[in-house]
Parts: C-alpha cells; structure tokens; sequence
C-alpha cells in the first residue's frame, strides 16, 4: 500500500516538475527523493472510496491507492460533464 501511494505521489510531483520546467528552464540540479511522509507532512487525510490528501497552497491532490484498490474496478473521469 505504501509503495503505490508512494507511486501516486511521485507521479504527480514528477508531472508537477515537468510543467514548471517548460514554463521556467532551471539550470539548478534535480531535488532529492521525495518520500510519502515529507509529502505529505502537514496535510489533512481525508477517508473515503479513495483516501485523499489535499494541499491548499499547491491545489494538488494526492490519492493514497492500495494494492486492494488497483485489483478492484471503478469509476474513473478525466472531464466534468456540462451542467
């Protein structure tokens, strides 16, 4: 479980990386390894269907996904419906 929500967060940060070097190229070497727990330190879990982490100040999401959670189907939206 830990592994794949470690996945999940580094997957967002490496897009996160990724869309900040297109806007501003840094010639500053690359960060260290980032871990669940520094992640994660300071926000709020939220449970549910699929527990959560919300960071206000950077407007990301984090999802925590188990190995039990990616053997299961579900639901999955890339867009809002109009309405």
């Amino acid at each position: 479980m830990l592994r794949l929500a470690f996945l999940l967060v580094f997957a967002v940060a490496s897009l996160n990386a990724a869309v900040s070097t297109q806007a501003q190229p840094s010639t500053s070497p690359s960060p260290e390894r980032v871990t669940i727990t520094t992640r994660t330190a300071g926000l709020q879990k939220h449970d549910g269907f699929l527990p959560y982490y919300w960071d206000e100040k950077k407007g990301d999401i984090l999802f925590e996904l188990s190995p039990a959670a990616l053997t299961r189907e579900f639901i999955y939206f890339t867009g809002m419906a109009t309405g």
